[in-house]
């Protein structure tokens, strides 16, 4: 090969360093290449690296975005993407968690693959990270046992974080799960249980982890007077889910045929601490469904 061949190889080289990720080899074969093929022109020198199989195995996400025609991105980005991911999982601690061999490993290129190939920003990464697996293992246990109740997810920290950062679970189903168990939680923190469909209709509502807690701690502190006056009126004291549906004003039917009980019992609630706790039975500051419903 010519002196000027090579020089033109390197001048290849140092303008796209992407290429120093395949090694001695790679490159003496891309030269060999040159000189077979005739190729004289730099971008189908590219094109001839990038259909080669050493290439397809080292960015197999950008074969996978390009197979489903989003939006392109360069090599560049792409390991500058590893790196971020990296950075995000050592952040969280679970780098060795999420895949064995460290960041040039054969099983964590491949993860970052899928992730790339699944359109998963840092961005949207981070967001996994925080608002998916943080918000269940660094919360009460209470959070990891009913997502596995309600969702059937092994609460080992492997199976989590592979759960949360699945590109074909979306972020917004995440969130909704884990707000889900969240609120599950926060009643079984207080010695209640509520069903997965009640919970699920209580994040429906807007109910946050904050107000649920504080709606289930009102109810525990008022389960004896509850029972004590359902007892006097002669009637069945109430269950777990018909509490839940009274305080959080969930169920208007409970609400109607237990108001002029409640009414009575008001002042000596109220005495007791209830002051979130309304004359129609609701938690104050509550709102509408986010579906638009009741």
């Amino acid at each position: 090969m010519a002196l000027a061949d090579r020089d033109w190889i390197k001048n290849i080289i140092d303008n796209n360093p992407w290429l120093d990720n395949f090694g001695t080899d790679f490159i003496n074969t891309l030269i060999d290449n040159v000189v077979i093929n005739g190729i004289v022109d730099t971008q189908e020198l590219l094109d001839e690296v990038r259909q080669s199989p050493a290439y397809q195995d080292r960015f197999g996400g950008l074969v996978q975005r390009q197979t489903k025609k989003l939006k392109p991105m360069s090599e560049a980005e792409y390991i500058e993407y590893e790196t971020t991911i990296f950075g995000l999982l050592n952040s969280y601690g679970v780098a060795d968690v999420f895949a064995s061999g460290g960041i040039g490993g054969e099983d964590f290129m491949n993860k970052v693959a899928d992730l790339v190939g699944g359109d998963v920003s840092a961005t949207e990464f981070a967001a996994r990270l925080d608002r998916g697996y943080a918000s269940v293992v660094d919360n009460i246990d209470q959070v990891a046992t009913q997502f596995r109740s309600f969702y059937g997810v092994e609460i080992q920290e492997s199976d989590l974080l592979a759960y949360f950062l699945d590109p074909s679970v979306g972020i917004q189903l995440i969130e909704d799960q884990v707000a889900t168990a969240q609120i599950g939680a926060s009643a079984q923190k207080f010695g209640l249980n509520i069903t997965k469909t009640q919970a699920e209709r209580l994040e429906d509502f807007g109910v946050t982890e904050k107000l649920a807690r504080e709606g289930f701690a009102e109810a525990a502190r008022e389960q004896e007077s509850l029972t004590k006056l359902a007892n006097i009126h002669r009637i069945n004291p109430l269950s777990d889910e018909e509490l839940t549906d009274y305080i959080f004003h969930e169920d208007s039917n409970i609400a109607a045929q237990r108001k002029q009980i409640f009414d009575t019992a008001l002042s000596e609630f109220q005495a007791g601490g209830a002051s979130r706790l309304t004359r129609e039975g609701g938690i104050a500051g509550l709102g509408k469904s986010k579906r638009g419903g009741y």
